[in-house]
């Protein structure tokens, strides 16, 4: 066994990209290439570490099909390095080279928690990681010109008390936007389309309370 692997079949002069996965060693990923390349790809296995942990509400209770994210931390850069699915019961696991991490998990009914930060230093069997997500909560308005007709392609973010962006979203054609995020203090983050700027502040405090959905004036 060589350890040669051919996928016939690849549309020509098109590029792509794969992760491998071996049950002894770490997830590799290998970069965006050319297909019909004359010189053989080599992708080297190397020993990993199991990263592993459960996705779960603020009851405790597991989230299935949340996608997990997790990304390499360099010199405060981060580097998106694999993202799965958590299993019915919320559990996630991967085997990833040693560095330092950060994981992150979202799912369309919850708003996005703290991500999680790991060491997985060489010689460790296994690290947990576990995430919290949170209960949702809905922001929602209309971006519109002075006329009072909608534009499209307005940014939108929310960055919270800690300073984390945690959910963007772009307005419609009919102008609205819609915005998950959890109960607390927070800032909007506004960006219009090129070539226009906001009549008022582009960044609007907004505080999440008990009301599952705030409606912003237009």
């Amino acid at each position: 066994l060589k350890g040669i692997m051919n996928i016939p079949h690849m549309p020509r002069f098109g590029f792509i990209g794969m992760s491998i996965t071996h049950p002894s060693y770490a997830e590799g990923v290998l970069p965006t290439f050319p297909v019909g390349r004359e010189s053989d790809m080599v992708m080297v296995m190397v020993d990993g570490i199991k990263l592993r942990g459960r996705v779960t509400d603020e009851s405790g209770t597991g989230i299935a099909r949340a996608r997990v994210g997790i990304a390499r931390i360099h010199e405060n850069q981060q580097t998106p390095f694999t993202e799965i699915v958590t299993d019915p019961e919320g559990f996630y696991s991967v085997t990833v080279p040693p560095a330092r991490y950060r994981i992150a998990a979202r799912h369309s009914d919850y708003a996005i928690g703290t991500p999680a930060t790991a060491w997985l230093r060489a010689g460790l069997q296994e690290v947990i990681a576990n995430i919290l997500l949170l209960t949702p909560h809905r922001i929602v308005g209309r971006a519109v010109l002075e006329s009072g007709d909608p534009i499209a392609l307005v940014q939108f973010a929310y960055r919270n008390s800690n300073g984390v962006i945690a959910t963007e979203s772009v307005s419609g054609h009919n102008g609205h936007f819609s915005l998950t995020v959890p109960a607390g203090a927070g800032t909007m983050l506004i960006t219009p389309p090129n070539g226009m700027m906001t009549t008022g502040y582009h960044q609007l405090p907004i505080t999440v309370e008990d009301d599952r959905e705030i409606l912003l004036p237009d």
